[in-house]
């Protein structure tokens, strides 16, 4: 059990009967895996409608209050990245060949928004922007965040920073390159014989919100 689970930062993006119905909310959940497979770099998923919208950042999330950090929209990916294993290796050959590692996970809603069924609504309206105003209680991001779509870059093109809150701060977290959940590096993992993912990921030519079938990650 990780430690945003017992003592939520942000009770207000619940519903009472929410927050009465389990010991954790059934709120919607975020995960950072730090993935080093042609490049190093962070994949950024929140979770919607049973699968995980999910943006590339090359350069990982930053505490910084305005500090700007490119995040390239990429196809959604299945809920393999939530389940409770904290590392994996993707074998030679397959996509996205090399370790990866659970850097953050936790609960994220839009701000202004209470419930689960509020918060998918919402989400979906600010994908049709292209502004999603988040809130995030992870093990190492918290606080409040904007991502939305540059229109003047290349279609998938958008940006994410940190808004001015309490949890702001002038330290480059991505230094710290552990599991949240293990403490190992991606170079332990390379090196022992972990869980492997035999995934397949199909190709398309734009990010919609259709949801495509399952993935087996």
């Amino acid at each position: 059990m990780t430690r945003f689970a017992g003592s939520l930062l942000f009770p207000e993006c619940f519903t009472e009967a929410e927050m009465k119905r389990m010991n954790r909310p059934p709120s919607l959940r975020f995960v950072i895996q730090l993935h080093h497979a042609t490049r190093l770099h962070f994949d950024f998923r929140l979770e919607l409608s049973g699968k995980l919208l999910s943006w590339v950042l090359p350069l990982g999330p930053s505490l910084r209050p305005g500090q700007w950090r490119e995040a390239i929209r990429v196809q959604y990916h299945g809920m393999f990245s939530l389940k409770p294993h904290s590392k994996r290796l993707i074998p030679p050959g397959r996509y996205g060949a090399g370790p990866i590692l659970t850097w953050d996970i936790g609960h994220y809603c839009l701000r202004g928004n209470t419930g689960r069924k509020a918060n998918t609504a919402a989400m979906y309206a600010g994908l049709e922007k292209g502004a999603l105003s988040l809130m995030l209680q992870g093990e190492t991001l918290n606080g409040a965040f904007t991502l939305f779509r540059e229109p003047f870059w290349k279609p998938g093109k958008w940006v994410l920073f940190k808004e001015q809150d309490e949890f702001a701060v002038d330290t480059d977290v991505t230094q710290d390159r552990r599991s949240v959940l293990t403490g190992k590096t991606l170079d332990q993992i390379r090196t022992q014989n972990h869980t492997t993912c035999q995934q397949h990921i199909p190709t398309i030519t734009s990010v919609n919100h259709q949801l495509p079938a399952d993935s087996s990650c």
